[in-house]
């Protein structure tokens, strides 16, 4: 999990603080030198559709966020891309998460 993006949330912004949008991206890795190579996407596509359910299912994160921008109100929406990544001499299967969150009154604003 890093952080791709941060910037105001436009139009979800208070009178005298800025909110946030927060893009995270979250991978997730399955060598392809796995012994069983047909099981990788199932099993790839089993741990995505789970945690797309959890960020779905948990809008605010267990209070930590005012939302998950499901539907991309403030920018692209809650999505995962598949690829492969080649680090070092392995090759791997990957799932990329995009994860927007919004967050509350995360600055200031000062007149």
């Amino acid at each position: 999990m890093w952080v791709e993006q941060i910037g105001p949330a436009r139009g979800g912004s208070g009178l005298s603080s800025t909110s946030s949008r927060l893009v995270l991206y979250v991978r997730l890795y399955a060598s392809l030198m796995q012994q069983e190579p047909d099981a990788i996407d199932p099993a790839l596509m089993d741990a995505l559709d789970w945690l797309m359910a959890a960020y779905s299912g948990d809008f605010t994160l267990n209070g930590l966020v005012r939302q998950v921008d499901l539907l991309g109100t403030y920018g692209d929406p809650l999505s995962a891309r598949a690829g492969y990544l080649a680090e070092g001499s392995a090759e791997y299967r990957v799932m990329t998460i995009t994860l927007p969150l919004i967050v509350n009154d995360l600055w200031d604003q000062e007149a």
